[in-house]
């Protein structure tokens, strides 16, 4: 059997927002939207793609599954970041990819904004599935 050599993000759905700043009856909206956050996300999911490639995608276990939990501050930077993994053993993946999210740059809001975004990586054999080729600065 040919080993696995290449990973595609399946899901980049899923927005959890922990903070309770939506706009209710003419209060101002406070935290950032579902869309906002997704968008941001999205591109840079081929940054957390690679960490995951690089990292994770070689050990048995690693199924895949990926939880990324956000604090934004109003500034739109991101404030902390962490990382579940369960499947996925040591801290080098962990630590890959709160650097990448740490370097978002979300749109300012009036107030803190709590998420959890998941990830699923597929494992395949596939030809052309894999992270994006970022050209330039990594």
């Amino acid at each position: 059997m040919k080993p696995i050599r290449h990973i595609v993000l399946i899901a980049l759905t899923s927005v959890l927002l922990l903070s309770s700043g939506h706009a209710l009856a003419g209060k101002k909206q406070t935290s950032l939207t579902q869309a906002q956050i997704r968008e941001v996300i999205r591109k840079g999911a081929a940054r957390v793609s690679r960490c995951y490639a690089v990292h994770a995608m070689k050990q048995k276990g690693a199924d895949g599954r990926v939880r990324l939990q956000l604090v934004i501050r109003a500034s739109g930077k991101v404030g902390s970041a962490k990382v579940e993994a369960p499947s996925v053993r040591g801290k080098k993946f962990k630590r890959c990819v709160v650097k990448v999210a740490k370097r978002w740059r979300f749109p300012k809001a009036a107030g803190e904004t709590e998420v959890i975004y998941p990830f699923y990586f597929l494992h395949t054999h596939a030809r052309g599935a894999g992270p994006i080729r970022h050209r330039g600065r990594r």
